[in-house]
């Protein structure tokens, strides 16, 4: 299955504060899908935006796999670079 949401704060938020919270629900949602065997990537693929939490969702071994796929389709790294795979300018 799968599960698909939108953060819709209160109107009376202003805007930074409803990101900061928009953002802890959203990691509290990938934190259990994750916990319960899920993942967060989904029919439409990661998109830039949730990369990051992607990647944290893998096993170093899936990591690995993600990789070497990554690789032996794409060796010189032309297609959507740092889109999906994290790069050192965009994962210190």
């Amino acid at each position: 299955g799968n599960i698909h949401f939108n953060v819709l704060p209160p109107l009376a938020l202003g805007e930074s504060e409803a990101r900061s919270r928009g953002a802890e629900v959203t990691a509290g949602l990938y934190d259990i899908a994750v916990n319960l065997g899920g993942s967060i990537s989904a029919e439409h693929g990661i998109g830039r935006s949730r990369r990051r939490e992607f990647w944290d969702g893998l096993s170093p071994t899936h990591r690995r796999m993600v990789s070497a796929l990554k690789t032996a389709f794409d060796p010189n790294g032309m297609m959507n670079p740092g889109c999906l795979l994290p790069s050192t300018e965009t994962f210190p």
